[in-house]
């Protein structure tokens, strides 16, 4: 605050000199800034800490400060029983259930445009609706806490990344070849949970 306080006082000062002498725009903008770059103290980062933030120099200024009483059973940030959120529920777990299954039905799709060459279409069907696959897999996994499902998912997604490589290269025997094994781990990968 006092670096605050100090910095408006060199502007002032700054100010009057400035209009008393008739300096221009110019020499007065340097001024300004010579000495504010005076007055500002070098940034410290230290490793692991998060951005820090405060509106009137006191603390962080955030409303959701840690070591609150839950205000709201609404709130995802509250601990406890009250909170109406709950991780692995059964609604969010049929929901990323259907992603991964709608995404194998798409996944029997791309034969057909490796077989007639449409590289674009192949790309578009990686990415246009199976882009949250990755995501629902990586809950799935979790939730199931089968360690063969995690390695099963990781190889699936090398699998479709060798696809769309494949593709972009424009590497027919390759990206077939990377497709049944992608549709052979995502049948295992359903069959783990």
């Amino acid at each position: 605050m006092s670096r605050f306080v100090a910095l408006i006082a060199a502007l002032m000062v700054a100010a009057v000199a400035a209009f008393s002498t008739g300096m221009d725009r110019k020499a007065f903008g340097q001024a300004v800034v010579g000495g504010a770059a005076a007055v500002v103290g070098p940034a410290i980062a230290s490793a692991g800490e998060g951005a820090k933030f405060s509106v009137f120099g006191g603390a962080a200024s955030e409303p959701y400060t840690l070591g609150e009483s839950l205000y709201s059973p609404y709130s995802p940030f509250g601990p406890g029983d009250d909170r109406v959120y709950s991780k692995f529920n059964d609604k969010e777990v049929k929901f990323n259930i259907g992603i991964v299954t709608e995404s194998q039905k798409r996944l029997t799709l791309i034969p057909a445009y490796l077989e007639k060459k449409k590289w674009i279409d192949t790309v578009d069907e990686l990415t246009r609706y199976m882009y949250n696959t990755r995501k629902s897999m990586n809950y799935l996994a979790e939730k199931s806490g089968n360690k063969n499902a995690a390695k099963i998912k990781k190889d699936f997604f090398t699998d479709i990344e060798a696809i769309t490589v494949a593709c972009k290269r424009k590497e027919q025997d390759v990206a077939v070849a990377a497709h049944a094994k992608a549709t052979k781990d995502l049948d295992a990968f359903l069959k783990a949970l």
